[in-house]
């Protein structure tokens, strides 16, 4: 867990980063081969100012990006059993209903949330076969299709380890085919990272409101 007070005294950047900041000569290896174009092109517009290449063979065959949005629907974050983290509830439900009626080979699924009170409620209602899993501890894996549950929605629209954009970078880059994310945009749509991303959903994937689920 990462303390937000050490993150506002600068704290939170690497040894790596610090040399990078201080170098000159930086050279980006500019072509990724891991997920469809439209997977990496958020993080490569707002990261790597569109210096970020796919190969042809990645190129789109489809929808390949899916933002549902949970605003009105009264999902909002609690405290995890624990009391150490934050868990939501109706992020569960949207999973467990896409689950029910439109993906059925758990083995190509991958559940991660920044929260880890939300991974362990995950791993007590979901089936065997999907792997569940803390953003920090999928660093570095990939899977087919990726599922990351933002978690946060409140009044306040207070986002907290959210605004770790390092980390959503590492969250929205591990799906190969299909990446899907559940929030509320109502909470999330104040903060100019997730402004932009929900205007790159609009123009280049998928916006499903939590409103066309057909929920109990």
């Amino acid at each position: 867990m990462l303390s937000e007070e050490a993150a506002r005294l600068g704290l939170n950047k690497s040894i790596l980063e610090v040399a990078i900041e201080h170098v000159n000569n930086c050279f980006l290896l500019n072509t990724q081969y891991r997920m469809r174009k439209t997977i990496a092109g958020f993080s490569g517009n707002y990261f790597y100012n569109n210096l970020l290449l796919t190969p042809a063979h990645l190129a789109d065959t489809g929808q390949h990006l899916l933002f549902i949005d949970t605003a009105g629907r009264g999902f909002e974050e609690k405290a995890g059993v624990d009391g150490s983290s934050l868990q939501n509830d109706g992020e569960l439900q949207i999973v467990q209903w896409l689950l029910q009626n439109e993906w059925n080979d758990l083995n190509k699924l991958a559940f991660i949330s920044p929260y880890a009170g939300q991974v362990a409620a995950a791993k007590a209602l979901f089936p065997p076969g999907i792997r569940i899993s803390t953003v920090d501890s999928f660093q570095g894996q990939e899977h087919h299709t990726i599922i990351i549950s933002l978690v946060r929605s409140n009044d306040e629209g207070s986002i907290g380890f959210l605004k770790d954009y390092r980390r959503m970078n590492v969250a929205i880059t591990r799906a190969k085919e299909k990446l899907v994310i559940i929030g509320d945009s109502a909470t999330i749509g104040g903060d100019r990272f997730f402004q932009s991303f929900l205007a790159y959903v609009e123009e280049h994937g998928v916006y499903r409101s939590a409103w066309e689920l057909e929920l109990d």
